[in-house]
């Protein structure tokens, strides 16, 4: 169907474009030679089938551009906004979003200071009991 569509659309485009070209501007002639407006040959019924010919080549464009629209916003196929999106969300941020008070991006935090604190699984000792051994988490 889309591409039945696609083909119409094309021809259409086609012939609303050769038959605009075809249209005479207003400047032309001033009237000259005139005769009987109401043969499709003379200047006037010239201009009435071409205008009118624009304005249903025109309408079938117009229409035929929504139904590709509405077709492509139903089909599966991801469209260029989707995968932009798609691709953004995988990709993780190149700067950290929350920076630490006491490191800056471009001095990373000593080894030390990390593992200087004191796992929360270990007891204190009492002078009764055995020293406890810390569970390794």
């Amino acid at each position: 169907m889309e591409t039945v569509l696609l083909v119409i659309q094309v021809l259409v485009s086609s012939a609303l474009i050769g038959i605009i070209l075809i249209q005479r501007s207003d400047s032309d002639g001033f009237g000259l030679g005139s005769g009987s407006g109401m043969n499709i040959f003379s200047s006037r019924g010239q201009a009435n089938f071409l205008t009118r010919t624009t304005a249903i080549l025109a309408t079938i464009f117009i229409v035929n551009s929504l139904a590709l629209s509405i077709l492509a916003s139903r089909s599966g196929t991801p469209t260029l906004l989707r995968t932009i999106e798609s691709q953004e969300s995988q990709r993780a941020p190149a700067v950290p979003l929350a920076i630490d008070e006491k490191t800056s991006p471009a001095m990373p935090a000593p080894a030390a200071e990390s593992k200087s604190e004191a796992p929360a699984a270990v007891k204190k000792e009492s002078p009764a009991q055995a020293p406890a051994v810390p569970v390794a988490e």
